[in-house]
Order: C-alpha cells, then sequence, then structure tokens
C-alpha cells in the first residue's frame, strides 16, 4: 500500500479494541495506510511521523501523547467514546 495517505494511531497494535479497533478497520477499509505509533514521546526523527500524515488519532484507552506532536501542523484528533464517565479528567 502506498504511504500516500497516512492515518496513525497514538497506540499499541494490541490497544485497538471495540470502536477503536472499527475505527481503524473503516480507515484501511477507504484506503488509508493505517498505522499505531507504539509508545512513542516524541515525533521528530520518528519515521512513523514520516509520509503525507492526514490526520492523528489519540484513541482514548492510550495516554500516549508525543510531546512535539502539535508541531507536526497535522490534524490531531480524539476519541471520547463514553463521555459520561470521569467527563472533568477527559476535559484536561
Amino acid at each position: 500500500m502506498s504511504d500516500s495517505k497516512i492515518i496513525i494511531f497514538l497506540c499499541k497494535e494490541e490497544e485497538l479494541t471495540r470502536e477503536r479497533k472499527g475505527y481503524f478497520d473503516a480507515f484501511k477499509e477507504l484506503g488509508y495506510n493505517v498505522k499505531c505509533s507504539g509508545d512513542v514521546n516524541y515525533s521528530k526523527g520518528n519515521p512513523i511521523f514520516s509520509g503525507d500524515i492526514k490526520l492523528i488519532i489519540q484513541p482514548e484507552a492510550s495516554p500516549i501523547l508525543p510531546f512535539d506532536v502539535f508541531e507536526l501542523n497535522i490534524p490531531v484528533a480524539c476519541f471520547q467514546i463514553d463521555t459520561n464517565l470521569a467527563a472533568r479528567q477527559r476535559a484536561k
């Protein structure tokens, strides 16, 4: 698959459960090259953050968020699936 349309999930692959796995699979079906970043603290110099990245997703289950992710100038989204639980903590 081409690296021309990349979506990165900020988590380990084994953290993709239920809804997260569904989104991961749906993006693949749409033709995106979907990757999991694993444990990363910084995006600069990490090869997973190279190529034509269209979206970075923080899938709620994982606390992983590279310190410099917003310096990449790439849209970042976060899943909030069970929003009735710990709403104040999620807002932070």
